[in-house]
């Protein structure tokens, strides 16, 4: 124990020191500062598990549903969202917080104001910071929100600048309601903001940090501070009740930090009080804020089958669809005074007993547009699975008249050029090189209608083809280059992961390497921050780090180097635990050791070529197993078993014109085998 309480205060000189000059400290304050009595406010976590909890009560049938619940590890933002959709946006959840009074880590950071300290920076809704400092008679200029222009960014960016006291609450103040950012959709848009970027930048580079009650796993702040902290030769004290290997985004952070990243674990008023002098702040006693009492007012305003509908979304989100049954069965038993019409018919259709014609049907007759839009979209779906072509025609005109005469864009044409090309793809045989001008306008429909983040999947998805089909050109690199650059900005970070990802891929196809590498660097790198986010689900994480290994050996140069990628991505896939899933990645990691291999040694390239071709029958890969035996060709022909290497060019031909993939390397490979395409046709 002496030893602990002797680092304790080495830490704690260390940490005076740093933050001595208070001018030149930006003070970041999070929900934990505001949650200690008399304030009383919920954590976000508190918060979201309150409301969930009053969705249970008053809509759940099945006493195994707490159990669900507590399985799902989400942010707050998607339930609020969800809540915001089936309310129209009448219930906000944060409102009552503008009446609460701060406590004493709120007149502690008052007290370093009065000391120096002349930026706060707080994601918080609530007006405890801007009443301590009243409170101490400190003045002060409050920014309640996020820029939207470059006027409203130059005048807090001056006042930053300027030396004078700045709070700055870029998610809103609840006390204008207005300015309030706390569903997914919003908090999306926040973080597309350039204004948010350019002036969080300019305090990261400029500022030494204190972080208190933020716990970084938000999609807007910690990215940033990710990516341009490490550079930045500032210094970080990040205050939490958990460790520094319990909080990823704080671990994550502190590999990448130089050194200049200090760590306080314990509470936050005793860093508050050695860092002011240990002056005296006492806080009004007052009793708590009930904010669930009040979340229980407002639920009360709800109608009953409106709970139900905003569970079911939620288990059905998270992938507990049975779970999400169980909930839409039980809206079904609610009286009709407890149930609304178009929510009868919503939970009808998810449970099968509508038929999706008929759920359209009765959508449209009752201007239940959004049901409508849901329901045609899968009669959409479904025809391409079937391969109908007449029908799929006649769903698209049906999605397209609707565009023309449906209200408030419910039925949009990004999503119509977006069907039509994929019926394109499923149906006319055509390869995605060869529907460019389809994918295009696909793309510029999506974009210009603000629906980016499936303008990012259906360029993943595009470029992805055109990759796995080898027809990789360097214009078409370059052109989406150029699309990722300007879209990366809008999405999540997971599909950003996916569109560097397959970047790499395409720059592979061409050869170009040192681009290839360029963005497989800044894939891994997202990854990083998506495993410290926890935006992974179940087996997610393994699955992509297998990618990534079986990647970084496509690029490397030095063989042995790469059969040590090979093997991390053989491990990564050994973790899975669906099987048609783990003989999928197992056939693609054998398959690089057997081309790895092929030239140069027989014994290993068929060991591992037969490990790839019944990997691939297990997941009925038809990609994998061409390209095996493709490979294994290859092996033949260089050890001087031509018939045996032209049967197999035979059989890899054939597979290849099945699938309309990788002829071109197929035809690399002929040549340098000596072998002309018509032996093997």
């Amino acid at each position: 124990m002496f030893w602990e309480r002797l680092a304790d205060s080495a830490r704690t000189s260390q940490i005076k020191h740093i933050l001595h000059n208070k001018k030149e400290v930006c003070i970041f304050v999070g929900a934990g500062a505001s949650i200690m009595h008399p304030c009383g406010l919920p954590s976000f976590r508190e918060l979201n598990d309150a409301l969930l909890a009053h969705l249970y009560q008053d809509v759940a049938a099945d006493q195994s549903l707490p159990a669900a619940l507590k399985g799902i590890h989400t942010k707050p933002e998607q339930l609020l969202q969800i809540i915001w959709d089936y309310t129209d946006g009448s219930f906000n959840p944060v409102e009552c917080f503008q009446n609460v009074v701060p406590n004493r880590n709120h007149h502690l950071i008052a007290e370093l104001v009065e000391q120096g300290a002349a930026c706060i920076v707080t994601p918080n809704f609530d007006p405890c910071l801007e009443k301590a400092l009243e409170k101490k008679k400190l003045p002060f200029q409050l920014f309640h929100q996020t820029p939207d222009t470059e006027a409203e960014a130059g005048r807090l960016l001056n006042a930053i600048k300027g030396g004078k006291t700045v709070i700055w609450k870029p998610h809103g103040d609840c006390r204008k309601p207005e300015s309030l950012c706390y569903t997914r959709t919003k908090v999306a848009r926040l973080s597309n903001s350039r204004h948010l970027r350019d002036i969080f930048s300019y305090i990261i580079q400029h500022y030494h940090m204190l972080f208190l009650g933020y716990s970084g796993y938000d999609d807007d702040f910690f990215p940033i501070l990710y990516e341009i902290y490490p550079g930045s030769g500032r210094q970080i004290v990040w205050n939490s009740y958990k460790k520094p290997m319990e909080n990823e985004p704080c671990h994550s952070l502190w590999k990448r930090s130089q050194g200049n990243f200090h760590f306080w674990t314990g509470d936050m008023g005793e860093l508050l009080e050695e860092l002011t002098g240990g002056c005296a702040c006492h806080a009004d006693e007052k009793s708590a804020f009930q904010w669930r009492a009040y979340l229980e007012q407002q639920f009360e305003t709800v109608v009953k089958s409106k709970k139900a509908a905003m569970l079911g979304k939620y288990l059905n989100d998270f992938g507990l669809v049975e779970e999400a049954r169980k909930v839409w069965r039980t809206g079904l038993g609610f009286s009709k005074h407890d149930i609304m019409p178009e929510d009868r018919l919503r939970f009808q259709m998810n449970l099968g007993m509508l038929s999706q014609e008929k759920a359209y049907e009765k959508a449209m007759e009752g201007k239940y547009y959004y049901i409508a839009e849901i329901a045609l979209e899968n009669l959409i779906m479904a025809s391409l699975g079937a391969d109908n072509d007449q029908e799929t025609s006649r769903l698209l005109r049906e999605y397209l008249k609707n565009c023309r005469r449906v209200p408030k864009n419910y039925f949009k044409m990004g999503r119509y050029y977006q069907f039509v090309y994929e019926a394109k793809i499923k149906l006319s045989g055509k390869t995605a090189l060869q529907l460019q001008k389809d994918f295009e306008t696909a793309y510029q429909a999506l974009t210009q209608e603000g629906e980016i983040m499936d303008a990012i999947g259906l360029m993943v998805n595009h470029y992805s083809a055109v990759t796995a089909q080898n027809q990789g050109k360097p214009e078409l690199l370059e052109e989406s280059a150029l699309k990722i650059d300007q879209l990366v900005p809008y999405g999540n970070n997971y599909v950003i992961a996916n569109a560097y990802y397959y970047m790499a891929n395409l720059a592979i196809t061409t050869n170009q390497y040192d681009m290839a590498r360029r963005y497989h660097e800044k894939c891994v790198h997202v990854m990083e921050l998506c495993c410290a986010n926890g935006s992974y689900q179940g087996e997610q994480e393994m699955e992509l780090w297998s990618y990534i290994y079986h990647q970084e050996a496509l690029i490397e140069s030095d063989k042995q180097v790469a059969l040590q990628k090979e093997q991390m991505a053989l491990q990564a896939a050994e973790k899975l635990q669906d099987e048609k899933q783990k003989a999928y990645h197992k056939g693609f990691i054998y398959n690089s050791f057997c081309s790895l291999y092929m030239r140069d040694n027989y014994d290993m390239a068929v060991k591992y070529g037969r490990m790839a071709l019944k990997c691939g029958k297990q997941s009925g890969s038809l990609q994998n197993m061409a390209r095996t035996l493709t490979y294994l060709a290859v092996a033949d022909a260089k050890h001087g078993m031509r018939q045996e290497a032209i049967r197999k060019f035979r059989e890899s031909y054939a597979i290849h014109l099945q699938i309309q993939e990788g002829l071109d390397f197929l035809y690399a490979v002929l040549d340098e085998c000596k072998i002309e395409l018509s032996e093997i046709q």
